[in-house]
This record gives C-alpha cells, sequence and structure tokens, in this order.
C-alpha cells in the first residue's frame, strides 16, 4: 500500500490487485466497527451497491466482530423490489449472507406499496436517530457520480445542500429508476469515510475531479468535504 500525496485532499491507498484492495478494505472496516462497538456499545456502516463493492462484502462478511451491534444502512437504493436484481438491499444481503454479518442489522430503504416521497420520510426518520455514521462506503462512477449524486438528474441539487441531513429522492433523467440518496451533508459528517474504486477509468476520473471545477461536472466533488476521504483502488486485470 502506498500513501500517494499528490492526491490531496484524499488519502490514497493503492493495492496490487481488485482482490488484495477489497481484503484491506475489510479489515480496516471492520476495526472501525469493533472501535465504535468498544466506545459506544454498537456501530454504524453505510454501504453502496453496484459490483465492485462484492469482492470487499464477501471479505467483511466474514470479519470476527459482534455483528448483532451492527446496523447497515444503504448509502442509496433504487426504488425497485428487493427481487429486482439491481437492488443494492438485494445485493447487499446476499453478499454479506455467507459470514457472521448476516446477524448485522440491514435497513432497507424500498418498501412495498411505499412511494418515493413517503419512503424518503420514513428513511430520513430512521437515519434521525444513528447519525452521524460511524463508517461510509462510497463508490464512483466513471462519470463521476457517487451515491445516487448523477450528473443532470433531478434532486440532484437538493442532495447536494449542506444543510440537507436526509435521504433526497433523485430522479435520473436517462430513463433509469428513481431512487433514494444520502444528502451531501449525511456522507460529509460521518465519521470515517472510504471511496472504493477499481481500475484505470475511475483513477483517472477521480484525477480529474480533484481539480478546480464544480459538483455539477463531477457530483464526486461533493464528497471531498468532511472527514478525510481514504480512497482504496486496486487495477482491473486489462488482459
Amino acid at each position: 500500500m502506498r500513501t500517494m500525496s499528490d492526491l490531496q485532499p484524499l488519502l490514497w491507498c493503492e493495492h496490487d490487485s481488485v482482490e488484495a484492495c477489497a481484503r484491506a478494505l475489510s479489515e480496516v472496516v471492520a476495526g472501525d466497527l469493533r472501535e465504535a462497538i468498544r466506545v459506544r456499545a454498537k456501530g454504524t456502516l453505510a454501504l453502496s451497491g453496484g459490483s465492485t463493492p462484492a469482492p470487499f462484502l464477501r471479505h467483511l462478511a466474514s470479519r470476527e466482530l459482534d455483528w448483532t451491534r451492527v446496523e447497515i444502512f444503504l448509502v442509496d437504493e433504487r426504488w425497485c423490489s428487493h427481487k429486482d436484481a439491481r437492488s443494492n438491499y438485494r445485493m447487499i444481503s446476499r453478499a454479506l449472507a455467507g459470514g457472521a454479518a448476516r446477524s448485522a442489522r440491514l435497513v432497507p430503504q424500498w418498501r412495498p406499496d411505499v412511494s418515493l416521497a413517503d419512503g424518503a420520510t420514513m428513511a430520513c426518520a430512521e437515519f434521525g436517530q444513528v447519525a452521524p455514521l460511524d463508517v461510509l462506503v462510497l463508490g464512483m462512477g466513471t462519470d463521476g457520480h457517487t451515491a445516487s449524486w448523477i450528473p443532470g438528474a433531478a434532486g440532484l441539487r437538493a442532495a447536494m445542500e449542506d444543510t440537507v441531513n436526509a435521504m433526497v429522492p433523485v430522479r435520473p433523467t436517462d430513463g433509469r429508476e428513481s431512487r433514494l440518496t444520502m444528502s451531501r451533508a449525511m456522507v460529509s459528517r460521518a465519521h470515517i469515510r472510504y471511496l472504493h474504486i477499481t481500475g484505470a477509468a475511475k483513477r483517472r476520473v477521480l484525477n480529474e475531479a480533484l481539480t478546480p471545477g464544480s459538483w455539477e461536472e463531477f457530483p464526486i466533488r461533493g464528497a471531498f468535504a468532511g472527514s478525510t476521504l481514504r480512497v482504496y483502488w486496486g487495477p482491473e486485470d486489462e488482459t
């Protein structure tokens, strides 16, 4: 692992492979949760969806700690059934089911027969009881989005308001599902924050986002404020 000072204000933790990166991230996140449990008798963790986190989640699921004292929240969620393959809840619950982490409480956002607006209200009430979060793990797309801060989406500006410590409805303009996302305020106030990315393309996007510019161009810029953002990166197999 190397810490690369040229990528400040981020702490860059580089690993030799996707698997090594996932293993290392699972180790530090488990350690953070153990410390939270030692201090407060409980720990809160926010996780992201997508394909990148799968190896990390498999390693995390097997880490030994008192998972019965851990609550796991979703950074964002598509407004679709948990039976849908694109559901973040579905992906995360399945990834954690194979280890001790299955004893944690995984908090859903989508609920049957609940509107997006009502779901946001319910999620805000849940988060209001636990914020700020102990540990948060973000991902990033090649368009520079994190959470569901999708460029051009309806609701993005509300999500980026620093005063909104909430879950915010977001509606992409390209036909993808509506979703709920943590606000910038909620993300920035988490005690310990990680950004988990892989591959050369995402590394280039992140480097470009570190240059001066607006969050409308690269929404990931909205996550730079707050506690140190620790970037865990590994190269993808290009062969």
